[in-house]
């Protein structure tokens, strides 16, 4: 059995089927926002993120979620860390002189 064709010729009707765009006071809950689970919770513990817990569940607005992303953008002009390893000397300094 074959499925109907849907014939969309309005806007109207291509706006019902487009997923709406969430407004800035809409809550959404942590585990369906764009970024990584452990980096959102981490930041909401830190208090770089607002959010609020519904039984074991964080909801987060869309505001504060678009305000944080602000702050954690990244300019060409700042320094990368280096993926090289330290060298010995780093090694010992970074542990207080001791081996």
């Amino acid at each position: 059995m074959t499925q109907p064709v849907v014939i969309v010729t309005t806007r109207e009707q291509i706006a019902e089927l487009v997923r709406p765009v969430t407004s800035p006071d809409d809550w959404l809950p942590l585990r369906e926002i764009p970024v990584p689970y452990r980096a959102a919770l981490d930041a909401i513990r830190a208090g770089g993120l607002t959010a609020s817990r519904v039984g074991r569940a964080y909801l987060v607005r869309r505001r504060d979620l678009d305000a944080w992303l602000e702050v954690c953008r990244v300019t060409p002009d700042q320094p990368r860390m280096s993926t090289e390893p330290a060298s010995l000397g780093a090694q010992v300094l970074a542990l207080g002189g001791r081996r």
